[in-house]
């Protein structure tokens, strides 16, 4: 069965594990979404993640920083990308990235769990301490808060 939408095609195409056929996909979908900054800042930040994962850190962030600059609020985008940076070993730029997540969090609490972890890795403990005090009083009764799809989508 052949799937029409190219978005949905995509996501079909990950799981199987045809990650270039993906990619396509998602750069097709992109030109029917030239009005939707919502459904465009989605598929930038799902073709960052398919670069992401064949290692091409670069390609990665261009599009985690296209579905920031379409939806202006994505602390998953920031996050990632600061992730890509510390990897790199540039703790200046991660750290920045990683407090602007912060500030863009809301009530994501996995994203607050991964700026807890990062800001300890770069031994930055006032801000991990203030992950941690975050975590612990929004610790979820049931389920996680953001824990699927980004929080601006």
């Amino acid at each position: 069965m052949q799937i029409l939408d190219k978005e949905l095609d995509a996501y079909e195409k990950r799981r199987e594990g045809k990650i270039d056929e993906a990619i396509a996909d998602l750069v097709a979908a992109l030109e029917y979404q030239s009005e939707d900054p919502l459904g465009k800042g989605r598929t930038y930040y799902l073709l960052g993640q398919l670069w992401e994962g064949k290692g091409e850190a670069d390609k990665a962030m261009d599009y985690y920083n296209q579905a920031i600059d379409e939806i202006g609020t994505v602390p998953e985008a920031e996050l990632r990308i600061g992730e890509l940076l510390q990897k790199r070993g540039d703790k200046e730029g991660a750290l920045a990235r990683f407090k602007q997540a912060a500030d863009e969090a809301g009530d994501s609490y996995m994203v607050h769990v991964r700026l807890q972890k990062a800001f300890t890795d770069l031994g930055q403990g006032e801000l991990a301490q203030a992950e941690k005090a975050w975590l612990e009083k929004n610790a979820p009764q049931s389920g996680l808060s953001g824990a699927s799809l980004p929080q601006g989508f």
